[in-house]
């Protein structure tokens, strides 16, 4: 896809890879400190997630996404709701994106991300590497897809024991 805005992943995963256990459930997350989040979600304008992350983000308490054009890939539902815009297809979500020049996150979850690796949107990952092994759940990357390089922008390590790495699609 030849675009002008910049997609990026920000995400948690356990050392074996997992972005959530089986059921969704995220209780395994460090929130000991910020690990460079505010920032991060400064820079962006826009969200893309799956239903399934939505429905979850949903039982936070306050919807922490308000300001932010967000959009939901889903065939479940259509048109808008309080907080997002559902669309269909990575089509109808080009469509609605337009040519606008954006700082998109892709939230998740993991299908989501996969899809957009496979498509060749993600221009930026950034992998919060939590030390624990999880022995399962939802993996981050699908086990068939195509090979893509990114390079190494930066690591940072927390005293917490958690790792940042920081890649970039040349």
């Amino acid at each position: 896809m030849a675009h002008s805005s910049r997609y990026h992943i920000y995400i948690a995963i356990s050392l074996d890879g997992y972005v959530a256990r089986d059921n969704g459930d995220v209780d395994w997350l460090f929130t000991d400190q910020d690990y460079g989040y505010e920032d991060f979600y400064r820079s962006i304008d826009t969200l893309i997630m799956g239903r399934h992350t939505y429905d979850q983000v949903l039982t936070f308490g306050a919807y922490p996404y308000e300001g932010k054009e967000t959009y939901v890939l889903t065939t479940s539902r259509q048109g808008r709701d309080d907080y997002v815009t559902y669309v269909p297809d990575m089509a109808s979500l080009s469509a609605k994106l337009g040519d606008k020049e954006r700082q998109v996150w892709i939230v998740g979850g993991a299908q989501i991300i996969g899809r957009m690796l496979e498509e060749g949107w993600v221009d930026e990952l950034r992998l919060f590497i939590h030390p624990m092994l999880l022995g399962g759940g939802i993996p981050l990357f699908p086990q068939h897809h195509t090979m893509r390089t990114y390079h190494l922008l930066g690591t940072y390590s927390y005293s917490s024991g958690l790792v940042e790495l920081h890649y970039s699609r040349s």
